[in-house]
């Protein structure tokens, strides 16, 4: 290229200085943008030709090159390259006269507007389609006002337009189409722009109104608005637009009436299609066009109704006939004819299909040219397909030539064939199912009797995506009656759900349900399978525990589709029939617990499919060999076969590979263990643990060798006849859950001439017990006993659980060991021993004479002998809080028994529970019972007190249980119980306390809880989000009412005026305490509750706005005197105030603060203060002061960025979480993969820059497990999904390298395999989850953690060093677990603010370094609920000055006085009552452990300890053991930490 130099040197002589100016411009212009690469660029640095010739160019003298004047530079599309040097005009110093300037589709060409100001002539400007281009600068060519034209299209633009745009005010063109503008047109737009002709604004976001204004634009003839996000209607003012030509409109969102454009008498085209415009067309549309050309009319895809008016009609016929006439009013719902008015036109083409037009004027089929010639050749049909038929056009056309028969289309022009009218609509088949199986009475009946609700919404109602109902859900809800035949008319029916109801079900009209395949009858009264056979489309079939008699039903034989039966626990008789082997389809075959007889069929033989076969509890007598057939077979269960059970020779199973389970014990098997048994298991397609049990048969010889190819094998074969066991076996470490590593051969079979309830020893205190009387034969469970005393059947519940390791044996040892203390002999006065009570104190070997045994939290460890049933008179037993397990198959025998606990044990098997008749105590506290109540509970119709507390009991609330009328006490809670409160609660009318609280409860408070008379304790707290929602009852009813508890909920409205004001509490000057924290209750506290004279009462984090009322802040005593002391404070901080612990002051420590500048609190009761205005309150709070949180969406709206650019591999993970968990059903799901919105907005998501930084989903109804590229999202820093029925997993969370904040409590997750990853995590909590196991060694890899909470799972075993690596802990939650071992030290971290170890079983003394390096000015302690033993010691919390600390319920025996002197501990609750403001003396007790305001420690002998929180065996958490002295104590300390090592391996264990 040649240099701007030698450019110079190349003028001709005989330009002027001007023309030398401006070739020089032109050649600096071509050098800058690369011109040498141009696509074009003719003549350009030619010194021989004028400039005028240059390509591109155009002078307003092209002849004279004297004075050459150039006025246009077109150089569209010819690949300039660069930033446009507008300096180079600014050196022209206005001597140039350039009008247009075209620099349009140059992709790499980059613009700049500052220097246009220099190009004061310019008329028109295309730079569309650039690379870059910024728009500062722009006002400066308004300067001009010659500017008539700009084009700004194609460039990416985005934000709101630019302020100066509206400068421009002598444009007549402007285009800004195709951009990514954002936001509203300004109100003004219409004066500014008044002299606009054209306007382009299609295929940007831009949002809000049209603005009325736009009318004013007089002078306008095409304006394009189409493919925006508008808001509201067709401004009216469009009318005044007299010399508008083409207005565009469609895809604009807008909604409202179809405008009728009357005084647009100039307009040619118009396009209003695909927008939400409604009502009809208007008379007077178009009325007063005057049109000669053609006429485009566009009308589609709204939804217009009514038919096409007269005045449509006269308007078309003012039209020139030699026009063209384009009109579509496809997709709408236009109704009735289309004119005949239409025929004047002989060229048209018109789309009305997608209508509902009933009729045509036939004169219109006779218009040969319309439509292309297609009515020509189709007749009517090529204008819209007649009634009852259809095709994808709705009329013919070439490519198109056939409309289709659909009996179901009754209008003209249909698109796709509809259904014809079913008989009835779905909701109306729905009110026939409630009527008919009383649906008044249903235990949940959630919306089913509101008839403006979707059938979707039905509790029990499960939709697709359509709103299709495709399954019912009903199971244990108290339907009765009889199914009608209607119920099979819903189309779409997949699954039906009906079990667990008192109905009959008919077949009839089955045929109906053609999609049904999955029918669930258990527990019902159906009766009579007639019509069953014609459910052809049937998969899955259960009738279990039906009642059923006869033979197995012949319909099932005819449903070749079956995959599943289900058929257990009836009374079926005769044969299994040879039929059933057509069911080739089959996979599982449940039979079992009826009364079939004779041989296994060998036609089983033949359903190749089958996984599982279980046939246990019949009568069958033979196995037959068609196993072998069976390579599928991975269960097989044929054992306790009754009268004689099975018998013949035991087959090897050597053909069936993934066989993992198989039960054929209790039998009358006979012959050895094949050396090829199960050998096919090496050739498996996978390998896992397999289950063999033989037990209880006539098995002879040795177990072989052979069966040391199966890696992990529990085999159980006790009570055979077995001489012996293959030594190589005793090597399979892994074998019987890995006891073979460490008790040898023991943990097989037990050794001839010994004996274990097991038959095999499987922990340490169950070691195989030698019995000379027992035969040579391995693996016996009894030992020959005859005669046996009291005294021995007590002996061997000793022995059997680990007697010598009890943590007190008093009498039981010296027995064991024959003598007493004192040399004597021991006579074995087993009323003296630690824990028996006898009906008559002093020695009777009487087996009738012990009626009481108490041995809680007393380390037994082992199974209970069966002997113990044989203590006839027992009436009370107490085993809670020991590692035993016990079979309560001969219960009955205890027909006197009255109490029994075994609360925190490993007894799992309940099913015989309902022998007991006797029995009003049970307590079942913290056993892992899983799944439903057990059923023979309701059998207990005594009971009196019920607890099944802390299991994880799941299904809705049994109806059943309202049964035991004489229920007191009924403790529930800490479980998984889903569903609504029964309005049949009101029939436990005699219930004084129920406790239903931490399940997931939801619906209204039903109004029968005010029925229940006696209670004077109620709570159903903290239910699973959203938990019980509606308003608050006024409980005036329940006059006894001292606690009522339903905090953590999501209850609205306001507190009744009449909320509790018949309470005979109040009139008797007792307390009350009321806890409604933590709901969204709004309003203010009535007036009326001023009657109580003591009350405490927690309202903090709702939406409370009104005043406190003067006569409450006035009660002195209220809130432990706090309002006393406060007065309105004590009750609730006002807004614009906050307190962290409890949203009030309850201490001269625990203030009301004031909100930082910056933050605000709106309501009263705050417990933390909210960045911005009017923040948005979610139903369920986060856990509070999170380092990093989620904004409200005005924070998030003042960022700065309110128009960040969307990242669309964001809104891809975005969708993906959607889609995943449940998305259609969440209930806030604002914005949520709607087109054209963009992710900022959506619900819960929170924006920086450009990216999602926070996702707040809590209480939303997400179900599934969240996509693992949530941690793609890269500037994530705060995740809240917690609240949610979800898994969850930490795969890949190393991507997420800002992630600080993590809330996943109260889901569904079960593992934390991957955390350790999360280095970025700050805070971390887990709470309310089923964690389990030993607390994850990976956790130490997060060193920046400062606040983490796993307490409510179920961890067990040792601390450990876990947390030593976390020195930024602030708060560390691990209450409410199963932790064992001694307590840490925590010696490491320097700021621990919060410490919660309470409700687990650590078991120590407190060590003398704990927290030694803690610097926190303030620090909360609970150690509450643990086995701690020993003396609070001085040398440990001497030196804080500010503690909260909670000791109760340990086995602390002291406390150094001087900690008794430090007053503002426990918010000064030490500096008014002493030590005892830290734990209760001994022989004292309260329910806190401790002396509060109100709240004194009561006398009670049977209080061992400090900080007893009950009296008594009524304790449920509580000891119970002898009065030790000083050196007993010190002694069971010792035994307590030499013991815990156990405990943590029965906890491993289990």
């Amino acid at each position: 290229l040649l240099t701007n130099v030698a450019l110079s040197q190349l003028f001709t002589l005989n330009d002027s200085v001007y023309a030398h100016t401006e070739r020089q411009l032109l050649h600096d212009l071509y050098t800058t943008l690369n011109g040498g690469q141009w696509t074009t660029h003719t003549h350009w640095l030619d010194p021989k030709i004028g400039i005028c010739d240059y390509y591109g160019i155009v002078c307003a003298n092209p002849t004279n090159n004297n004075n050459t004047d150039v006025i246009a530079i077109n150089l569209s599309k010819n690949n300039l390259k660069g930033e446009l040097p507008m300096q180079l005009f600014a050196e022209l110093d206005g001597n140039i006269h350039l009008k247009r300037l075209d620099l349009s589709n140059n992709l790499d060409l980059i613009v700049n507007f500052t220097g246009f100001e220099y190009l004061t002539t310019l008329e028109l400007l295309d730079v569309s389609t650039v690379a870059s281009l910024e728009l500062d600068g722009i006002g400066g060519i308004a300067e001009s006002k010659t500017l008539h034209s700009l084009n700004l299209e194609r460039n990416e633009l985005k934000g709101t337009l630019h302020p100066e745009l509206y400068a421009l005010t002598s444009l007549r063109k402007l285009y800004l189409a195709q951009n990514d503008f954002t936001g509203p047109l300004r109100n003004d737009v219409g004066e500014a722009w008044s002299h606009l002709e054209q306007l382009y604004l299609s295929h940007n976001q831009l949002t809000g109104t049209l603005p009325l204004s736009l009318g004013k634009i007089l002078r306008l003839n095409i304006a394009d608005f189409s493919n925006n996000n508008w808001s509201g209607g067709i401004p009216t003012t469009f009318n005044e637009l007299v010399e508008l030509t083409s207005l565009d409109l469609h895809n604009g969102g807008l909604s409202g009436p179809l405008r009728s454009f009357h005084g647009c008498e100039s307009l040619t085209r118009l396009s209003v299609a695909d927008n939400l415009l409604t009502g009809t067309i208007p008379e007077t549309f178009l009325s007063s066009v005057d049109v000669s050309s053609a006429l485009n009319l566009d009308l589609s895809g709204n939804q217009l109704s009514g038919s096409i008016p007269n005045g449509m009609t006269r308007f078309l016929s003012s039209v020139d006939v030699s026009s063209a006439l384009n009109l579509d009013l496809s997709d709408n719902q236009l109704t009735g004819s289309i004119p005949n008015g239409m025929t004047r036109f002989e060229s048209m083409t018109i789309d009305a299909t997608g209508n509902q037009f009933t009729s045509i004027d036939m004169s219109l089929c006779a218009m040969s040219s319309w439509n292309n010639g297609y009515v020509s050749q189709y007749e009517c049909q090529g204008i819209l397909c007649p009634p009852g038929t259809y095709n994808d056009h709705g009329r013919l056309t070439q490519d198109n030539d056939e409309c289709l028969p659909c009996n179901g289309n009754a209008f003209w022009g249909m698109t796709q064939c509809l259904t014809p009218s079913p008989l009835y609509t779905d909701h109306e088949i729905l009110q026939m199912v409630y009527v008919a199986t009383g649906g008044d009475d249903w235990m949940y009946n959630t919306l089913w009797n509101v008839d403006s609700t979707s059938a979707c919404f039905f509790m029990g109602v499960k939709c697709d995506e359509e709103n299709n109902i495709i399954g019912l859900e009903l199971q244990n809800n108290g339907l009765t009656g009889t199914t009608p035949k209607e119920l099979f008319l819903l189309p779409h029916l997949q699954t039906l759900n009906l079990k667990g109801n008192q109905i009959v079900f008919s077949f009839e009209g089955i045929e109906n349900a053609k999609e049904l395949t999955e029918l669930q009858l258990t527990e019902t009264n159906t009766r009579d399978f007639t019509g069953l056979e014609n459910a052809q489309a049937l998969e899955i079939f259960h009738a279990v525990n039906n009642k059923l008699t006869g033979t197995l039903p012949s319909e099932l034989w005819q449903l070749t589709t079956l995959q599943e039966i289900w058929l257990s626990g009836n009374t079926f008789t005769g044969t299994m029939p040879a039929l059933m082997g057509g069911l080739t389809n089959l996979e599982e075959l449940h039979l079992a617990g009826n009364d079939l007889t004779g041989p296994i069929p060998a036609a089983l033989g033949k359903l190749t499919k089958l996984r599982v076969l279980v046939l246990d509890d019949n009568k069958l007598d033979t196995l037959n060999s068609i196993f072998n057939d069976l390579v599928d077979l991975e269960v097989l269960n044929v054992s306790k076969q009754r009268e004689g059970g099975l018998m013949g020779k035991l087959p090897a199973f050597h053909n069936n590979p993934l066989l993992t389970e198989l039960h054929l014990d209790h039998n009358m098997l006979t012959g050895t263990i094949a050396t090829t048994f199960l050998e096919g298991y090496v050739n498996a397609a996978y390998k896992s643990a397999v289950v063999v049990d033989l037990s209880g048969n006539r098995l002879t010889g040795t177990v072989p060798g052979s069966l040391n190819h199966i890696e992990d094998l529990t085999v159980y074969l006790e009570d055979n006849q077995l001489s012996g066991l293959d030594g190589g076996l005793c090597q399979m470490s892994q074998w019987m859950g890995d006891r073979v590593g460490t008790f040898g051969c023991d943990a097989i079979l037990c050794p001839p001439l010994t004996y274990q309830i097991t038959g095999r020893q499987e922990d340490a205190a169950q070691a195989c017990i030698n019995c000379e009387s027992n035969t040579d034969y391995y693996g016996q469970t009894t030992c020959e006993f005859e005669g046996l005393t009291t005294a021995d059947i007590l002996q061997l519940l000793y022995t059997s659980t680990g007697g010598p390791n009890w943590m007190v044996n008093d009498g039981w040892s010296e027995y064991a060991s024959g003598v007493t203390s004192d040399g004597v002999t021991n006579t074995g006065d087993v009323c003296t021993w630690y824990g028996v009570q006898c009906e008559t104190v002093g020695y009777n070997d009487v087996l009738g004479s012990v009626v009481k045994i108490v041995l809680k939290k007393n380390n037994l460890i082992g199974s209970i002998p069966p002997e113990l049933y044989q203590l006839s008179s027992l009436r009370h037993v107490d085993l809670a809080s020991n590692g035993i397990n016990f079979k309560l198959d001969d219960i009955a025998q205890w027909k006197d028994l009255t109490f029994l606990s075994l609360s925190h044990t490993m007894v799992r098997d309940y099913s015989t529970i309902g022998n007991a008749k006797a029995l009003t105590v049970l307590e079942l506290e913290g056993n892992n019972i899983a799944g439903r109540i057990p059923d023979g509970i309701f059998d207990l119709v005594n009971l009196v007190k019920l607890d099944l507390s802390e299991n994880k009991l799941t299904g809705y609330f049994p109806n059943q249980i309202t049964a035991l009328s004489k229920m007191q006490l009924l403790y529930l809670d800490g479980n998984a119980i889903s569903g609504s409160i029964p309005n049949s609660i009101k029939k436990l009318s005699n219930l004084v306390t129920l406790n239903l609280s931490g399940n997931a409860l939801t619906g209204h408070l039903p109004f029968e809880l005010e029925k229940l008379t006696k209670i004077r304790t109620l709570s159903l707290a903290k239910q699973e989000a959203p938990g019980l929602v509606g308003s608050l009852l006024s409980f005036s009813g329940n006059t006894d009412l001292i606690y009522l508890e339903l905090n953590g909920n999501s209850l609205t409205g306001s507190i009744p005026d009449s909320f509790l004001e018949l309470s005979t509490v109040g009139a008797s000057d007792g307390a009350i305490t009321v806890m409604l924290h933590d709901n969204l209750l709004t309003g203010t506290i009535p007036e009326n509750l001023a009657t109580f004279q003591n009350m405490d009462i927690e309202l903090r984090d709702n939406l409370i706005t009104g005043r406190i009322p003067q006569d409450i802040c006035m009660k002195l005593e209220w809130n432990h005197g706090n309002v006393g002391d406060y007065a309105c404070k004590g009750i609730l901080c006002s807004p614009g105030t906050f307190n962290p612990d409890l949203g009030r002051q309850s201490s001269p420590v625990s203030k009301c603060q004031n909100c930082p500048n910056d933050k605000v609190s709106f309501y009263y009761g705050a417990t933390s203060c909210v960045e911005g205005s009017n923040p948005t309150k979610q139903p369920i709070q986060a856990p509070r002061e999170p380092p990093t949180r989620a904004p409200t969406k005005k924070e998030n709206a003042n960022t700065g960025n309110k128009n960040p650019r969307e990242n669309l591999e964001e809104r891809a993970i975005l969708i993906e979480l959607y889609d995943m968990c449940n998305g259609l059903k969440w209930y806030r799901q604002g914005n949520w993969n709607v087109e054209g919105a963009h992710i900022c907005t959506w619900d819960g998501i929170y924006c920086g820059a450009e990216n999602v930084e926070s996702i707040d989903l809590a209480a939303n109804n997400l179900i599934g497990t969240p996509p693992s590229s949530l941690f793609k999202l890269s500037k994530l820093s705060f995740l809240g999904l917690q609240s949610n029925p979800i898994d969850f997993s930490f795969y890949d969370i190393e991507s997420a390298e800002n992630l600080a904040v993590l809330y996943l409590y109260s889901t569904k997750i079960s593992s934390l395999d991957g955390i350790g990853k999360g280095l970025s995590l700050v805070e971390v909590n887990l709470r309310f989850n089923n964690l389990s196991g030993f607390i994850p060694n990976e956790l130490s890899n997060l060193i920046n953690l400062e606040s983490l909470t796993l307490s409510d799972n179920k961890y067990f075993g040792y601390l450990g060093e876990t947390y030593d690596t976390m020195l930024k802990l602030r708060e560390l939650r691990l209450g409410s677990n199963a932790l064992t071992g001694d307590l840490p030290k925590f010696n490491k971290q320097t700021n621990l603010q919060h410490l919660d170890l309470s409700g687990n079983s650590l078991s120590s003394t407190i060590p003398a370094a704990f927290l030694s390096n803690n610097k926190a000015p303030k620090l909360t302690l609970d150690l509450s609920s643990n086995i701690l033993v020993g003396r609070v010691p001085a040398e440990v919390f001497g030196r804080f000055n500010q503690l909260v600390i909670y000791l109760r319920n340990n086995m602390f025996t002291g406390i150094d006085q001087s900690l008794c002197n430090q007053s503002p501990w426990n918010n000064g609750d030490v500096g008014n009552y002493g030590c005892s403001g830290l734990l209760c003396p001994q022989s004292t007790w309260n329910e806190k452990g401790r002396e509060t305001a109100n709240s004194p420690c009561v006398p009670c002998d049977e209080a061992r300890y400090l900080g007893s929180v009950t009296c008594g065996d009524s304790d449920r958490v509580q000891f119970n053991t002898q009065s030790f002295s000083g050196s007993s104590a010190l002694i069971l300390a010792k035994a307590v930490i030499i013991i815990s090592p156990v405990i943590g391996m029965l906890f491993a264990y289990v």
